[in-house]
C-alpha cells in the first residue's frame, strides 16, 4: 500500500526548512564568538619548512643523507592553556604566534637501531625554535669545564641565533661526565618576557665542545600547574562517577543479551555487518596515521618491527572497535525492536524498500534538521555560558590529519563510531530498559540522557559540570526524536554533528581534494535522503513501511529468569584413583620437597621484611627528626617497594651471576624497602623515606618542595661539601666514588644543586661497565634527595629495549592465540545459552561469593590506594574517585568470575554437582591426591628452573625478586585467601576449556600440535632478547605443558572438585611460603594460619571419601 505526503507533512517540511535557515544564520554569524580559535600565522607550511630546517643543520656542520625523515605539527598545550586563561585569548593570540614561538613544524631525521639523530623545530613564521642532536653516551668529545662550555653556548646564541646576551638572565646549569666527553646544559630566561609569573626561557646543550641542542619554551609557574590540575581533577572525578552508571548499563546489556540469545532473538548478521564496518574504518584510520607514527619511531627497534607493530596494532584496534559495535548492536537491537514496533527496524533501515518509505523520509529530515539545530544550540549555549563565566580552551585551526593521505577516513570514523555506539546504548537500549525498570518514560529519558551527557565531563571545559549539562540537554532532545521518529533521526543527527566537526578543517583548507572529500563524508547521510526524494518525485508516492518496521521484523519476548529446575540427584560416573596413583602423588611431592632442600642461592635471599609497616614508619619518622625536619603534622602511609631495575638486574646477573647480583642489591643498593610517604592535602611539600626492611634503617629519601619555597643560595662548592658530609655520615667512603654529574638551578627564593657520584672501577659497587651511583641534592642548604641505583651502559639498555623478531613474534602469537581462545570460549558460551544448557544460579552464587571476598580484599588494600593520592586533588575528590574505582574493580571481578563459571558449565553441564555435599564423598580423596601431585610438580618445576638459571646465569634471564604475598594489605592473609578462591576458579575454567578443546574440538593431530605450540609460545617471557634466553625459557615452558598434560589425565580426569581445590590450595601454600621466613612474627603467624588452613581443607576432603564410585551418569 503506497503513501503520499500529507498537509501535515508539508507543514513539517516548512518547519524544518525554517529551523535549518535560522540555525545556519546563527552559526555563520556567531560561531567564532562562541568558539574562538587560536590564531596561527602559516607563513611556511610543513613542506616549505623542511628546507629551512635542513639549512640550519648544514650551518651546524650536520648532514642527513641516509637518514629517514618524519615531520608533524607541535605546540606546548600547557603553555597555550596558561596564556588563554591568564591573559585572555586576544592577548594570548598576539603572543603565541610572534614572541613565544609556540606553533612549530617539528622535523626528525633518524636511523633505526642508532641512537644518533637530529630534530629541528621551525615555527610557522619560519624561525628556528629548537634543535637537538642526540649522541650515544660513549661518543667521543672534549672535556670542557662549565665555564668553557658556557662560553661556547653564549657564542652560539649571539652569533647564530641572534640573541642579545644582555637580555638573558642565567638561571641554571647541568654537567654530566660521559665515558669519553663531558656534556653541559645551560638555561637563561629572557628579560622582559614575563607573563603572570611565567618566564620565557632558552636552553643550550653543549656536548663536548659542540652545541648539540637548543630550545625555547615558556616556564609555567608550578603553583598554576598544580591549581589547574586540581581544577581538572573535578572533571575527571565527575566522569569517573558517571562511569559507574555506564557499568550498570553494561551489566544490564549483558544480562539482556543472555536472555535474548536463549530466546534466539539476536540478529547476528546485522551486528556482524555493523561491527565489520567499524573494523574496516578503524583499521584504515590507523594505517592512515602511519606518517605521523613515524615521528615517534623508537630507534631501539628495527624499521621492519615498527611496520609490523603498526599493522598489528591497526588490526587489533579495528577488531576491538568492531567487537564493541557488534556487542552493542546485539544487545540493543532486540530491545529496540520489541519496544518500538512502529518504527523502522535497525536491520532493514537502510535497505531500498525502507528508504522508499515516508517514515524514512520524515525521520531523515528530522535528523538533518536536528543537525542544524544543534549547531545553533551549541553556539547559543556557550555564548550564554561564557557570559556567566564558563571557559573552554580555544580550538586550533589546524590538525596533522590534513597531512595524511586520506584524512576523510577520520571523518567517517569520527561520525560512525560515536553515533552508532552511543545511540545504540543510550537511546535504543537505555530508554526502554530504564522505562521498564522505573515504570515511567521521562525519568528513563532524563537518566539515560544525563548519564550520556556527564560521560563527556572530562573535557577541559570549566566549570567541570558545564559539558555534562550541555550534552545532557542534547541527549534529551535526541531521546525525544527517537520516540517520535525512531532511532534513524538521532542516528543521522549524531553522525552529522560529529562528522561535521571532524570535517570542519578539511572544508576550510582551500584544497579542492580535502574540501570535496570532507563535504562528501560529512554529508554522506544526505545520499539516501536525496534518493528517497528523487524516487518520490518520479513516482509521486512512497512505499508502505509495513515490510520495514520492527513489527514486520518480529520479536520473541526475552525469557524470564530461569524456572527452578530440579537438581539432578545422580552424580557423574567416576572411577576412583588407584593406590598406585596415590603413591605416585606422594612420590612426586617427596621429589618436590627434595628439590626444595637443594635449591641454589636465590636473588634476594637476605632481603627480608623483618619489620612491620608501623615499625618502618617509626624509623622513617626518626630519620626525618635527625635530619631536622618536623613531620608530625603530615599524614603518612607506608607501602612495600621493589627498587630494582629489571634491565640493570639482567646486566649484573649476566656478568656476575647470582653472587654479584645479591652482593650489589644487598650491600650497595637495597632491592626491597618499606616506603613511607609524609604528605599534606593540596600541598607540594612532602617526604618519602625508604627504610631497609631487614636492617630497620633509612635507605633513601626525598623531600619535595614548591619551587617558590625560600632557602639559601649556596655556591656549588659549599653545596657539594654538605652533600659529601651527609654521605659520609651514612657510612659511604667517597674515595671509592667519583663525581659524575652536577646540576644547579636558581629558583625564585633559593638555589638547588644536585650531585651524582659513581663507583670507581675495581670497587664493590662496580661490575665491568655497571656502576652503583649515589644521587644527592641540596635544596637551599638542606638535603633534598638521597638515593642510589645501578647505572649500566646505554647501548646495553637500548639492546634490551629493542623489540626484535622474537618479542614481536611472541606478542603476535600471544594475542592471536588468546584471542582465538577467547572467541572459541565465547562461542561455546553462546551455543550453550542458546541450547539452554547453562544454569545461571550456580554462576551467580559463585560470582557473589567472589565479589564478597573482593570487598574485603579491597578494603584490606585501601592504604595502597591512599598511597597513590595526588596532592593536586582535594582529599574528598580523590576519595570519591577511589571508591568508584574500588566498586568497578569489585564488579569487574564478579563479572569475570561469573563468565569463568559459565564457561565451565557450558563445557561440562554436570560440573554444577561440585557444589553439592555428595561430591565431597565422591571426589574428596582424589582431589587431595591431585593437589598433592600438583604441589610436588610445582616444586619440581621450580627446582629445575632455579638450577637452570643458576648454572647458566650468563645465558639466562635474570630471576625476579618479589615482595611477600599481599604485603601492601593491612592483613595479608585475607587477600591471600581471596587470591586462592580466584585462582581456583580461573584455573578450573582454563583447564576445563582446555580439556574440552583437546578432547572434543581438536580431534586432529595438527590441531592439537597448533594448540600446544601456541600455548608454549604464548607463555614465553617478552624480556628475553638472546637466543639462549629464549631457548632456556622455552625448555621450562615445554616442561610445564608436558607436566600439565600428564597430570590432568592421570590425576584430575573428570574430578571437577580437584581442578578448583588444587589451584586454590597451591595458591594458599605459595602465600604461606612467601610470608614464612621473613623474621616478622606477624607474618610468620599468618603463614602458619594459611598452611594450617590448607592442610585442614585437605584433611576435611580426605576424611569425607566414603562413598562408592558406581554412580550413574546423568548426561
Amino acid at each position: 500500500m503506497s503513501e503520499k505526503l500529507k498537509a501535515s507533512d508539508y507543514r513539517f517540511i516548512l518547519l524544518c526548512l525554517g529551523i535549518c535557515a535560522a540555525s545556519l544564520f546563527i552559526g555563520i554569524r556567531y560561531f567564532y564568538r562562541a568558539f574562538p580559535e587560536a590564531s596561527i600565522d602559516f607563513r611556511v607550511t610543513r613542506d616549505s619548512s623542511l628546507p629551512l630546517a635542513e639549512t640550519f643543520l648544514s650551518s651546524q656542520g650536520f648532514s642527513t643523507p641516509g637518514y629517514r625523515h618524519a615531520a608533524m605539527f607541535r605546540y606546548d598545550d600547557e603553555a597555550k592553556v596558561f596564556l588563554e586563561r591568564e591573559l585572555g585569548l586576544e592577548k594570548a593570540n598576539a603572543l603565541m604566534g610572534r614572541d613565544l614561538r609556540l606553533w612549530r613544524w617539528a622535523h626528525r631525521w633518524f636511523k633505526p637501531l642508532q641512537k644518533e639523530e637530529f630534530r629541528v623545530e621551525v615555527t610557522t613564521r619560519g624561525e628556528i625554535a629548537s634543535f637537538l642532536h642526540s649522541l650515544p653516551e660513549d661518543a667521543g668529545g672534549e672535556d670542557l669545564t662549565a665555564a668553557q662550555a658556557r662560553g661556547v653556548a653564549e657564542s652560539f646564541l649571539a652569533l647564530q641565533m641572534g640573541r642579545d646576551l644582555d637580555s638573558l638572565e642565567f638561571v641554571d646549569s647541568q654537567s654530566q661526565k660521559m665515558p669519553r666527553r663531558t656534556d653541559h646544559v645551560f638555561t637563561w630566561k629572557v628579560a622582559g618576557m614575563e607573563y603572570q609569573s611565567a618566564t620565557y626561557r632558552i636552553s643550550v646543550a653543549v656536548n663536548g665542545d659542540r652545541v648539540d641542542g637548543y630550545s625555547e619554551f615558556l616556564k609555567i609557574p608550578e603553583e598554576w600547574t598544580r591549581g589547574y590540575a586540581r581544577l581538572r581533577s573535578l572533571n575527571e572525578s565527575t566522569a569517573q562517577v558517571d562511569l559507574l552508571f555506564f557499568v550498570f548499563l553494561g551489566i544490564a546489556m549483558l544480562v539482556t543479551l543472555s536472555r535474548r540469545v536463549r530466546a534466539k532473538d539476536v540478529r547476528w548478521k546485522t551486528a556482524l555487518a555493523l561491527g565489520s564496518m567499524s573494523f574496516v574504518l578503524q583499521f584504515l584510520a590507523s594505517l592512515n596515521l602511519f606518517p605521523l607514527s613515524e615521528y615517534r619511531f623508537d630507534t631501539t627497534g628495527s624499521y621492519g618491527s615498527f611496520v609490523g607493530r603498526t599493522l598489528f596494532s591497526a588490526v587489533l584496534s579495528g577488531m576491538t572497535l568492531g567487537g564493541i559495535i557488534l556487542l552493542l548492536t546485539a544487545c540493543s537491537e532486540p530491545v529496540y525492536r520489541q519496544a518500538y514496533p512502529q518504527h523502522l527496524a535497525i536491520s532493514r533501515m537502510f535497505r531500498w524498500n525502507a528508504i522508499r518509505t515516508r517514515r524514512f523520509f520524515i525521520g531523515s529530515l528530522a535528523g538533518i534538521t536536528l543537525t542544524f539545530f544543534f549547531f545553533a544550540y551549541e553556539i547559543g549555549f556557550y555564548l550564554a555560558a561564557k557570559r556567566l563565566g564558563a571557559w573552554s580552551p580555544a580550538e586550533l585551526p589546524y590538525t596533522d590529519l590534513l597531512n595524511t593521505r586520506f584524512p576523510w577516513i577520520f571523518v567517517l570514523l569520527g561520525g560512525f563510531f560515536p553515533a552508532v555506539s552511543e545511540e545504540w546504548m543510550f537511546r535504543a537500549f537505555s530508554i526502554p530498559y530504564l522505562r521498564g525498570l522505573l515504570r515511567y518514560r521521562w525519568p528513563a529519558i532524563f537518566l539515560s540522557s544525563f548519564i550520556w551527557g556527564f560521560g563527556h565531563a572530562n573535557y577541559p571545559n570549566q566549570p567541570f559540570f558545564i559539558r555534562g549539562i550541555e550534552v545532557g540537554i542534547v541527549g534529551l532532545i535526541l531521546s525525544w526524536a527517537m520516540l517520535r521518529f525512531g532511532i534513524l533521526a538521532p542516528l543521522i543527527a549524531h553522525y552529522s554533528i560529529d562528522a561535521f566537526y571532524s570535517a570542519f578543517l578539511l572544508l576550510r583548507s582551500g584544497n579542492t581534494y580535502l574540501i570535496a572529500t570532507g563535504a562528501i563524508t560529512a554529508g554522506i547521510n544526505l545520499i539516501p535522503v536525496l534518493l528517497a526524494i528523487a524516487a518520490y518525485i518520479a513516482t509521486r508516492e512512497f512505499r508502505s513501511d509495513n515490510e520495514a518496521t520492527n513489527a514486520a521484523e518480529g520479536t520473541i519476548p526475552a525469557q524470564p529468569e530461569e524456572a527452578a529446575r530440579a537438581e539432578p540427584r545422580a552424580l557423574p560416573t567416576y572411577l576412583p584413583l588407584s593406590r598406585k596413583s596415590m603413591y605416585a602423588a606422594f612420590g612426586i611431592l617427596a621429589l618436590g620437597v627434595l628439590a626444595l632442600t637443594v635449591q641454589p642461592p636465590r636473588f634476594g635471599d637476605s632481603s627480608r621484611f623483618r619489620i612491620s609497616a608501623s615499625q618502618a614508619e617509626k624509623a622513617a619518622n626518626e630519620f626525618l627528626s635527625r635530619m631536622g625536619f618536623e613531620a608530625q603534622t603530615f599524614r603518612r602511609i607506608t607501602q612495600p617497594a621493589n627498587r630494582t631495575d629489571a634491565i640493570a638486574t639482567q646486566y649484573v646477573y649476566s656478568k656476575g651471576g647470582i653472587a654479584r647480583l645479591n652482593q650489589i642489591y644487598e650491600e650497595q643498593t637495597p632491592a626491597l624497602a618499606w616506603q613511607t610517604r609524609f604528605y599534606k592535602p593540596l600541598e607540594k611539600e612532602e617526604f618519602r623515606v625508604n627504610v631497609d626492611p631487614a636492617k630497620e634503617k633509612a635507605a633513601a629519601f626525598r623531600h619535595s618542595l614548591p619551587e617558590d619555597a625560600p632557602g639559601a643560595d649556596l655556591t656549588e662548592g659549599r653545596a657539594r661539601e654538605i652533600a659529601a658530609e651527609f654521605l659520609k655520615a651514612r657510612g659511604y667512603d667517597l674515595g671509592l666514588y667519583e663525581l659524575k654529574e652536577t646540576k644547579s638551578e636558581r629558583l625564585k627564593g633559593r638555589r638547588d644543586t644536585e650531585f651524582v657520584w659513581e663507583a670507581r672501577s675495581g670497587t664493590p659497587g662496580a661490575l665491568e661497565e655497571a656502576r652503583v651511583r649515589l644521587q644527592v641534592s641540596v635544596v637551599g642548604d638542606t638535603i633534598g634527595t638521597w638515593t642510589h641505583f645501578v647505572k649500566i651502559p646505554e647501548e646495553y639498555r637500548r639492546m634490551r629495549q629493542n623489540q626484535n623478531f622474537y618479542s614481536i613474534s611472541v606478542i603476535v602469537v600471544r594475542v592471536l592465540f588468546f584471542g582465538v581462545l577467547l572467541a572459541l570460549a565465547m562461542g561455546r558460551i553462546v551455543g550453550a545459552v542458546r541450547l539452554d544448557e547453562v544454569r545461571w544460579t550456580p554462576a551467580i552464587r559463585v560470582a557473589l561469593a567472589a565479589g564478597f571476598l573482593e570487598v574485603f580484599h579491597t578494603l584490606n588494600s585501601a592504604r595502597a590506594y591512599w598511597f597513590q593520592y595526588d596532592s593536586t586533588s582535594d582529599m574528598g575528590v580523590f576519595a570519591l574517585t577511589m571508591i568508584v574505582e574500588m566498586i568497578m574493580v569489585i564488579v569487574g571481578i564478579a563479572l569475570t568470575v561469573a563468565l569463568a563459571t559459565v564457561l565451565v558449565i557450558a563445557c561440562y553441564p554436570d560440573s554444577t554437582t561440585v557444589l553439592r555435599g555428595e561430591c565431597r564423598r565422591l571426589w574428596g580423596r582424589d582431589a587431595v591426591i591431585a593437589t598433592i601431585a600438583v604441589l610436588g610438580a610445582y616444586l619440581i618445576l621450580q627446582g629445575i628452573t632455579s638450577q637452570m638459571q643458576y648454572r647458566a646465569s650468563s645465558l639466562a634471564l635474570a630471576p625476579s625478586i618479589s615482595l611477600p604475598a599481599n604485603l601492601e594489605a593491612y592483613v595479608p592473609i585475607v587477600s591471600v585467601i581471596r587470591d586462592a578462591l580466584l585462582l581456583g576458579i580461573f584455573c578450573s575454567a582454563i583447564l576445563a576449556f582446555g580439556v574440552h578443546l583437546w578432547t572434543r574440538v581438536a580431534t586432529r593431530g595438527w590441531f592439537r600440535f597448533l594448540l600446544a605450540a601456541g600455548l608454549i609460545v604464548s607463555l614465553l617471557p617478552l624480556p628475553a632478547r638472546r637466543p639462549s634466553e629464549a631457548a632456556l625459557e622455552a625448555i621450562q615452558r615445554v616442561l610445564f605443558v608436558l607436566l600439565a598434560g600428564w597430570l590432568v589425565p592421570s590425576f584430575f580426569r573428570n574430578n571437577y572438585l580437584a581442578y578448583f581445590v588444587s589451584g586454590a590450595l597451591v595458591t594458599l601454600m605459595r602465600g604461606a611460603f612467601s610470608l614464612h621466613g621473613q623474621g616478622n612474627p606477624a607474618l610468620e603467624i599468618q603463614a602458619l594460619l594459611l598452611a594450617g588452613f590448607a592442610i585442614a581443607i585437605l584433611v576435611f576432603l580426605a576424611r569425607g571419601a566414603t562413598a562408592t564410585a558406581t554412580m550413574t551418569n546423568d548426561k
